[in-house]
């Protein structure tokens, strides 16, 4: 069976077992750990080389944050956020963080910085500072690569990268492994 058929069935097995009366299964968020241990083993197994799999630290998602969209398949994983810039102005502002994990990215344009995750080389490419932020930050590693791109706008946009940056992190292929049996029967 080929590696985008069992990613394809093990999805449609995850969303058929939450399904009832008309009503479409939540799909978990990648947490690290055992709470979103389905997710993040379907991200590795999107991506089966990967050293480290992209998560969500546990209790960082900020309260103005909210998952936009997901998709997990054989090419990898996409995942869409929205936070508020501000939310003391009198209109919101919205930030977007698009993350994307997958084989390989390209950093072509992009400047090495020191890492903030072991195991992994990072690097940043700023678009635009004109108005708020639009750019991409880029953690590559052992058979894998996360690309997390912001959008911004307003003088806020800081507060939606610093978010990003203590929100995602990662864990070890071993230790998403270790929590096959959770993922397979979830709570």
């Amino acid at each position: 069976m080929s590696r985008r058929t069992v990613v394809a069935l093990a999805i449609t097995m995850l969303l058929v077992a939450g399904c009832s009366t008309n009503e479409f299964a939540e799909v978990r968020l990648p947490v690290c750990g055992a709470e979103g241990a389905s997710t993040t083993f379907l991200m590795a197994q999107a991506v089966p080389d990967a050293a480290l799999i992209p998560c969500i630290a546990p209790d960082a998602m900020p309260a103005s944050w909210f998952a936009e969209t997901m998709r997990i398949d054989s090419e990898g994983a996409r995942l869409t956020f929205v936070g508020d810039v501000t939310s003391d102005a009198p209109q919101y502002l919205r930030g977007h963080v698009e993350v994307l994990f997958g084989e390989t990215c390209d950093v072509t344009g992009a400047v090495s910085v020191p890492s903030d995750e072991q195991g992994a080389e990072r690097f940043e490419h700023v678009e635009s500072v004109d108005g708020g932020y639009v750019g991409q930050r880029s953690y590559v590693f052992d058979g894998g690569c996360v690309v997390y791109r912001f959008d911004a706008p307003g003088e806020g946009w800081s507060r939606v990268v610093h978010d990003a940056s203590t929100v995602w992190t990662f864990m070890p292929r071993r230790e998403v492994v270790g929590l096959r049996d959770v993922a397979l029967d979830p709570p």
